[in-house]
């Protein structure tokens, strides 16, 4: 750039550009122009920047290396241009403020074409950088707690998917929930499609309460009917855990689907109600007193002949000390038969 302008007409090319622009002279680079928008930026706004040099109002540059760039472009007369330069200084207040910065440093000449000085032209860019760089920690760490739920999923002991959207559409399944019922298509497909065999709403419509309130649901031995083998319905038992998962904004953006077939459980257990139904009627059947006792003599099962003749209710000896209950007298202490 030239001096070409004349003062008059290089002041009013400086207060009419709108961004932060400044004409440093000598090779020491002193402010002989600065527009508004660059002493508010970079200046605290003072009038009585001509005549001092960048080190001395902006010591923060030589360290940054903004500095040597200047020296640079006034030596060689080649321009230098900046992307994204990052900027710290220490503002009026005394509190760091920093900036992320395109800029460019211009040699400029005078009539005899030498170089007197350096145009420098700023473009704050610190809220488009800062976005992005906001963004991509975002991504990253979306990206981190994706691989840590997929790890979960992929290793979990028990049935885990993911559906999102209220039409229940399957994102993700691992390999136990599949094992659930026959092979079948999930990805990309709504529950109901997917179970269409079943013709249940139930499961349903709980799923989309807990997209709708945002509210877990844990539910313990459902029963519903599905193919477990292709064309043959039969009833299972699972237990479910509906967990939503929330977007950064808070809303329901997809439900994890915690689902453990517990059939063969509760089977069995149902098979020991009945053998502890039988003898309990088998014990109270019995025309003598029975007790029975654990290794350290806790009373663990009565029948009602023995209640009767040692006057002691049920639930008093369950759980008791048979011979704090019993023999507490300190003449048992050493009888032969609890010795025995």
């Amino acid at each position: 750039m030239h001096d070409a302008t004349g003062e008059s007409g290089l002041s009013r090319y400086f207060e009419q550009t709108p961004w932060p622009i400044a004409l440093l002279m000598g090779p020491d680079h002193r402010f002989s122009e600065a527009n508004p928008t660059y002493r508010k930026m970079f200046l605290g706004n003072r009038s009585d920047f001509r005549g001092k040099t960048v080190s001395q109002l902006l010591p923060e540059a030589g360290a940054q290396g903004f500095l040597a760039l200047l020296d640079s472009v006034y030596q060689t007369g080649t321009p230098f241009e900046g992307k994204e330069a990052y900027f710290e200084i220490i503002d009026s207040n005394g509190k760091p403020k920093d900036f992320y910065l395109n800029f460019s440093y211009s040699p400029y000449r005078n009539e005899a074409d030498k170089i007197i000085g350096v145009l420098a032209s700023i473009f704050d860019v610190t809220d488009e950088v800062k976005s992005r760089h906001q963004f991509e920690r975002a991504v990253e760490v979306s990206y981190l707690e994706q691989q840590k739920l997929e790890a979960v999923i992929s290793n979990a002991p028990i049935g885990i998917a993911v559906l999102i959207g209220t039409d229940l559409r399957f994102e993700r399944v691992n390999q136990k929930f599949e094992e659930l019922v026959s092979p079948r298509d999930y990805i990309g497909l709504r529950w109901e499609d997917v179970y269409n065999e079943t013709k249940d709403e139930i499961l349903p419509n709980l799923l989309r309460e807990v997209f709708k309130t945002g509210q877990p649901y844990n539910g313990l031995e459902l029963t519903t009917r599905v193919e477990r083998i292709a064309g043959q319905l039969e009833s299972r038992i699972c237990d479910y855990n509906f967990v939503p998962l929330h977007s950064p904004s808070g809303v329901v953006a997809s439900l994890l689907v915690q689902c453990k077939d517990v059939t063969d459980r509760v089977a069995n257990r149902r098979v020991g109600e009945e053998n502890e139904r039988d003898l309990v009627d088998t014990l109270e059947s019995m025309s003598d007193a029975f007790f029975a006792l654990d290794k350290d003599w806790i009373i663990t099962r009565v029948n009602d002949h023995h209640v009767r003749a040692t006057v002691y209710p049920r639930e008093k000896q369950i759980g008791s000390n048979l011979l704090d209950l019993f023999f507490s007298d300190p003449i048992y202490k050493d009888s032969i038969y609890l010795h025995s």
